[in-house]
Parts: C-alpha cells; structure tokens; sequence
C-alpha cells in the first residue's frame, strides 16, 4: 500500500518499492540470435537484422562476394537471407513480443485524484481532498501475465522462423522458375536459328523451282511462329529475374549478376525417404508453432481462472482537511465477483484450449500425409524427367535428322520435314517442363524435412514451393 505523495516518508516508500516493479531489458538480440542459429542448423544460412541501422559493412561484403561470382539457387537463397527488406520488418515482431513480456513485468501507474475547495463566504479555511491508489491486483497477477507473454515471445521465435525459411523457399523457387525460363529460351533460340536456315535454304529451292511458293511459305510461317514464342520466353524470363530481384532486395547494378543458363539435369540419386514421416514430424517449425500456442492459451486460462477470483483491488492513502482539521488514512476499493464471476471467460478459454488442441493433432496429420505424398511426387517428376530426357528427346532429334534425309533425297515434302521439327522444339520444351517439375517437386520435399509446409500446403495461398537443395542433399 503506497502512502500520501506529500509525506517524505511514503516518498522513500516509493522509491523502495520501484525496483519491485520488474525492469527487463527491452533489447531483442537475444531472441534474433536463437532464430539466427536455428536457422543455421536447418538451412544452412545466415540472417542479419540491421535493425533500422545502417547496413552491417560485414553483410554488406558478403553480398558483393557473392554476387561477383556466378549466382547459383544456394548463394541466391543466401542473399536473400541477408538483403531482403521484408524480412528485415518481420524481424521486429521480435522487438514488439520483447517490448510485450516488459511491459507485463511493470507495475501500473498510480492514480491521484482530489478536489479542492474555496469558501463561497468570509474568508474560512480551504479544504482539499487528495487519494493516491495503487492497482494492487495487478501486481499480484504480474508473475502470471508475464509467463503468457514469455510463451507468446517463443511464438514469435517460431512464426518469424517459419518466415525466414518461407522466404528462402521463395526464392530457390524463383530462381529456378528464372533458369527454367532461361533453358526454355535457349531450346527456342536454336529452333529460331533452325527456322532461318531452313527459310534461306528454302527460297534456293523456290528459285530452282524444287518446291511451291506454299511451301516456301508455309517455312516462313515456321520461323514466324517460333519467333514469336521465343519472344515472349525472353518476356518470361526477364520477369522471373526480376522476381529473383526482389526477393534478394537488390537494386541498381547489383542486378547484373550472371548465372548459368538452364537447369541441372537430374542426379543419380535423391535424398533417402525411408524416415520421412518421423523426420517431418520431429523437424516440423509449424507444429512447434502450434503447440506453444497450446502452452499459451493454457496460460492465458490460468490468468483468467485466478482473476475471476478477485477481478480488482485497489489500496492507497488518503488526505484530507476539512474545516482546518487534517485527517490521513488508507483506502481501498474491490471488486466483488457476484454477477460476472468469470464463468463464460473461463469456457471461453477452455474451448480455445480444445480448439489448438484438435488442430494441432490435425496438423500432424497433415504433414505425415503430404511427407509421403511428396515422396510419391518426387518419384514420378523423377521418372517423368529422366524419360524425357533420355527416350523422349533422342527420338525426337532421331526423327527430325531422318526426316532432313528424306527431304534432302525428294523422299517426303516441306510439310513432313517441317511436323518433325516441330515435334523436335516441343520435345525440348516438355523435356524442360518435366526437369523444371522434378526441381520443384525435390525442393518441396526439402522444404518439408527442413520444417516448414510449403504455402500451397498449409492453406496460406502462397506460392512458395521450395528450400535450399542442401536440406536435401545434407540429408
């Protein structure tokens, strides 16, 4: 009970009782180191957080370094990590859950009020009244609260987590939507090439008077066409570089980094998937996530149960003097549970436990569902890819080269020679197709054992389909 605010000796009172009020540190760097080096264990990457600073020379440095060589999906995912601004504000919720489990350590402000009093008459006495309170159940409830807020602070360790590998996923997918486009680009720049020979060659042919004018011109509506879809590849591909730009923050002539120009063909062998259920499970970030919400809400019942017991409790002091005469005491004021005695927050609260609960093991359900779905996708994309690339495209270039033969002997005409090599492009197209499904399909799975669900797969509406191949690889 804090006494009267004029009298020196509730002044030392009051001094004395504020280190009891709670003074925690409001600096965040220890909860963004515990991100930093889970991320590490599960990606393989750093983070940095400039904190609304300028940018660490350090970081700055590492980006140069890497942007100077070859860009490849990892060191793309790496840049990202250090660069990206959105991550960069998604570290602050670090700050506001910190800011958040102080504030619940301080004791509330004390509350003064008075009145003071002039005679209407004559020149008699004048009378004040002043009381000072203190929230004393709050104080009470302090140690409660703050270990909702210490669980809702190890939340927020988990959802800016699950942001920071969500971005990296983003953008090993980008960039591997950019190479797909890059690949597509060169197989259609091979056929542009083709096209023009075989039009050159075509308008020797019409002068010999060998073939029509329909024929010859029917090899100009060739080139003509796949022109054009190499046109809009490049549009394809320039936006899909830009994408991989945004997503590592860069501006200016950071943009003209290089890279290679298609896709890695497939390897001998994918990650071992024996384990895959049980791995997803014991790795899982979002079911991590779910169950300190659990831990937080069962918190959250306990502060509500035990308040509904004694909702408020004031104590203070008061002054007063009256007709001259000087009067002092304490005061206090309570809140009787005789209505609302919490019995529909607390089945609130109950309900919200029940609720995470269900969801949490639906969760789990989920993840062990899509880690042997995934395994079966990758499967497929791999035999998809690996026929097309060694069936599929050798019988295509097989046909078009027996074709130019017979063409060349009179044997078929310009509209056979022609099927053959369109058949040939769209091979090579579909061929990329199924290299670019296999890379996704692989990078999903990676994602998955590394932690975190892809978007499409835990209902957030993303696009993000991937993490750093060396989840994989490192299996």
């Amino acid at each position: 009970m804090l006494g009267i605010s004029r009298h020196r000796r509730s002044g030392a009172l009051l001094l004395a009782l504020l280190p009891l009020a709670g003074c925690r540190t409001l600096s965040p760097e220890g909860s963004f180191y515990e991100v930093a080096d889970t991320v590490q264990v599960r990606l393989g990457k750093e983070i940095s957080w400039d904190a609304g600073q300028f940018v660490d020379p350090s970081v700055r440095a590492t980006i140069g370094n890497l942007l100077a060589q070859p860009l490849t999906a990892e060191t793309a995912v790496q840049i990202a990590l250090l660069n990206n601004r959105d991550l960069q504000a998604v570290y602050a919720d670090l700050g506001i859950a910190q800011a958040n489990l102080v504030q619940t350590g301080l004791w509330r402000n004390p509350i003064i009020d008075g009145a003071v009093t002039f005679p209407t008459s004559g020149s008699g006495p004048t009378d004040y009244t002043f009381n000072i309170a203190l929230k004393l159940i709050d104080i009470l409830y302090i140690p409660l609260r703050k270990r909702v807020a210490e669980s809702q602070l190890e939340e927020a360790k988990f959802q800016v987590t699950a942001q920071v590998m969500a971005v990296a996923a983003q953008t090993y997918l980008a960039f591997i939507d950019y190479l797909s486009q890059r690949q597509r680009v060169g197989v259609l720049s091979q056929a542009v090439k083709s096209a023009i020979a075989t039009v050159e060659s075509g308008k020797a042919l019409r002068r010999a008077g060998n073939i029509t004018d329909y024929d010859y011109e029917i090899e100009v509506a060739q080139q003509v066409q796949v022109a054009a879809e190499l046109a809009r590849a490049q549009t394809s591909a320039a936006q899909a570089r830009e994408q991989v730009n945004r997503l590592m923050g860069l501006t200016g002539l950071q943009t003209q980094w290089r890279s290679a120009d298609r896709l890695p063909s497939v390897p001998a062998h994918d990650p071992p998937t024996s384990t895959i259920e049980r791995r997803a499970i014991q790795g899982s970030v979002d079911l991590a996530l779910a169950r300190q919400r659990i831990i937080t809400t069962g918190r959250k019942y306990r502060v509500v149960n035990i308040t509904s017991l004694l909702p408020k409790l004031d104590a203070g002091g008061e002054l007063e003097r009256d007709e001259g005469e000087r009067e002092a005491g304490p005061i206090f004021a309570a809140e009787i549970p005789l209505f609302d005695w919490g019995q529909a927050r607390r089945a609130s609260a109950r309900m919200e436990i029940l609720r995470e609960r269900e969801e949490f093991t639906a969760l789990a359900v989920r993840i062990r569902s899509l880690a042997r779905l995934q395994r079966a996708k990758l499967l497929s994309a791999r035999q998809t890819a690996l026929y097309y690339a060694n069936t599929v495209v050798p019988q295509s270039q097989r046909l078009l080269d027996a074709a130019e033969r017979q063409f060349n002997a009179s044997q078929i005409g310009v509209f056979q020679l022609l099927q053959a090599k369109e058949r040939q492009i769209r091979a090579g197209q579909e061929y990329v197709t199924a290299l670019t499904t296999y890379w996704r399909e692989r990078a999903r799975l990676a994602q998955i054992l590394s932690g975190k669900l892809p978007d499409e797969a835990d209902g957030s509406g993303g696009t993000i389909a991937v993490s750093t191949a060396q989840s994989v690889s490192g299996d």
